[in-house]
């Protein structure tokens, strides 16, 4: 007989009711699970579509009887970014939502997506990256090309899209320069730069090599394009009087041209006229053509006195850069008795050459560093000049056995009334002690003293010892009682130049000098040349008509790298920014 199975308990009963309840509910099977996507869209209008779309889970319910079951499929959706909600969406068994903005700053960007469902929570993330480089090129001057004269900077550049009004910048940087020399706010997206268009003129540059860079800038992004090219500024100049080899009369005009390149600016560049390396004339031109006469310019025509060859040059240099000489050697056709006389026999005062004049040297032997200090005997050698002795066949042995004069002696004569031998003044300024040829100087610039010499000191007297005593203290740069240093000497020499320069007979003076700065300048080391250009000629310069003056530096590679570089440190891009009046000596 087979027994019934034992049936449990009602408290068990119950318990065992509980549980396959709860089974039921928690684990029903669902149709699907939940689960969220990404999709981005970039618009030809710059516009950027981020969407989150979610599936939601299915989840059934029943009775503990297994009846009455309801299925459920709800859920929602948000998107954010940066911890900001971009958009949010729900839906039975899907739902999605998008957020819609300008491409925005160059880079990457995330998003977070959340859904929640019957099932729970789930959440992703989503990095969209976005590159809004522009393209931008130099279209004028090209790279290593040469322009002349005005011109445009021209470019281009393509932005990538966007829905601002503004969709990018182009700037202009010139010559490596941090700052800007125009920017151009562009409203579409392939934009072209002119600098002709924005500044209603074309773009002018100096002589030489240069670089511009145009930066187009958008979107967060940037790029930047460079060229460099040539400026060729230098004119073209034609000597026509007198020719090389001519023989010429006395007086006789010379004569010439130049051409300079187009230039915005009223001056379009200057021509320079030198005889013997000695400027004799210059003329500022208005005209692109232009035409030079001795005898038009100075109202006369040019005369040499002497015979022999001479040098003539014309130098034009425009108002932005760029220097071309031209020259003719040629011969004066009536020389004078003074020249011709017997042989041995010196020539009469009244015959002195004009050379020699301009020198003060009253004799022709007399060699060309001699006339620098206006030695008058043609016997003297280089070492006299340096030393400013004026005395007669004065040789190296004889200066360095001159009798040393001690600081005491000078004292003696400045602290009393009578009056004070020329000869004394010679004697204590080719003194070889540094320091007693301080003292010559500090006192000379007391009216008690200098108006004490007899015979009275000339300006010449006074330029040939200064200018002696000047350059030692800058080859020694002294660091004594009395003596200057080497940029105090610098310093005073500027200031008498200046004095000189208001002084309208003093230009021969001003020639004589100018000729020992370049001697001093050519021989001296890297501190002595940089004395020149930072203690004299930076200061000189501001005057734009000294500058002028100083031009025919520009010739000479050395020099002319002194030229610019005092030029530049006076603040002075181009000396022809001013307009010149004076004969320039």
């Amino acid at each position: 007989m087979q027994s019934s199975p034992q049936r449990l308990p009602f408290p068990l009963r119950m318990i065992r009711a509980a549980f396959l309840l709860c089974c039921f509910l928690f684990f029903a099977p669902s149709a699907w699970g939940g689960n969220i996507f990404f999709t981005s869209k970039l618009g030809a209008d710059g516009r950027v579509t981020v969407q989150l779309s979610g599936t939601f889970a299915s989840c059934t319910t029943c009775d503990p009887s297994g009846q009455n079951c309801v299925t459920t499929d709800t859920g929602a959706v948000s998107l954010s970014q940066n911890m900001y909600n971009a958009c949010s969406a729900s839906g039975k068994g899907s739902a999605s939502c998008s957020k819609i903005f300008d491409r925005g700053t160059h880079g990457t960007h995330t998003f977070t997506g959340r859904l929640k469902d019957c099932r729970g929570i789930v959440t992703d993330t989503y990095v969209l990256t976005l590159d809004n480089t522009p393209e931008v090129a130099v279209t004028s001057p090209l790279n290593g090309s040469t322009v002349s004269g005005p011109f445009d900077i021209t470019g281009k550049a393509v932005f990538q899209p966007t829905r601002n009004a503004v969709k990018g910048t182009i700037s202009l940087y010139v010559d490596g320069s941090s700052t800007p020399q125009a920017t151009k706010k562009c409203t579409t997206e392939v934009c072209l730069f002119s600098w002709k268009e924005l500044q209603g003129k074309e773009y002018e540059m100096y002589h030489g090599g240069h670089a511009v860079e145009l930066k187009a800038a958008g979107g967060g992004a940037a790029a930047l394009d460079i060229s460099a090219f040539t400026v060729d500024n230098a004119p073209a100049v034609v000597l026509t009087s007198p020719s090389h080899d001519d023989m010429v009369p006395v007086p006789f005009d010379i004569a010439g041209t130049a051409a300079f390149k187009p230039t915005q600016n009223a001056t379009k560049g200057m021509i320079f006229l030198h005889i013997n390396d000695s400027l004799a004339a210059s003329k500022t031109c208005a005209t692109e053509e232009c035409s030079f006469r001795h005898e038009e310019i100075e109202e006369k025509k040019y005369e040499l006195r002497h015979g022999g060859t001479h040098t003539v040059k014309l130098t034009a240099s425009s108002a932005w850069g760029g220097s071309v000489s031209r020259a003719n050697t040629f011969t004066v056709a009536n020389i004078p008795a003074a020249i011709t006389s017997p042989e041995n026999e010196e020539p009469s005062d009244d015959a002195a050459v004009e050379d020699t004049m301009l020198s003060g040297v009253t004799d022709d032997a007399a060699a060309e560093d001699t006339t620098l200090f206006g030695v008058t005997d043609d016997a003297a050698t280089e070492d006299t000049i340096l030393s400013g002795v004026t005395g007669d066949a004065i040789t190296e042995d004889t200066k360095m056995s001159a009798p040393q004069s001690s600081r005491s002696d000078i004292f003696s004569f400045a602290e009393g009334g009578d009056p004070i031998p020329h000869d004394k003044f010679a004697a204590w300024s080719r003194d070889s002690d540094l320091e007693v040829q301080g003292a010559l100087y500090s006192f000379l610039s007391e009216a008690s003293f200098y108006t004490r010499i007899v015979p009275p000191l000339s300006t010449g007297d006074y330029q040939e010892f200064a200018l002696h005593y000047w350059e030692r203290c800058m080859r020694e740069n002294p660091d004594g009682e009395w003596a200057d240093t080497r940029y105090g000497a610098a310093r005073a020499l500027t200031a008498f130049i200046k004095n000189l320069w208001e002084t309208e007979e003093n230009g021969e003076l001003l020639k004589e000098i100018k000729i020992w700065l370049e001697r001093m300048y050519r021989e001296g080391d890297e501190d002595m040349r940089t004395c020149l250009e930072t203690g004299t000629l930076e200061h000189l310069f501001v005057n734009p008509e000294i500058a002028a003056f100083f031009a025919d530096w520009l010739d000479d590679p050395l020099l002319g790298e002194a030229f610019n570089q005092a030029l530049n440190c006076a603040g002075i891009n181009s000396f022809f920014a001013v307009p010149f009046s004076a004969d320039y000596r």
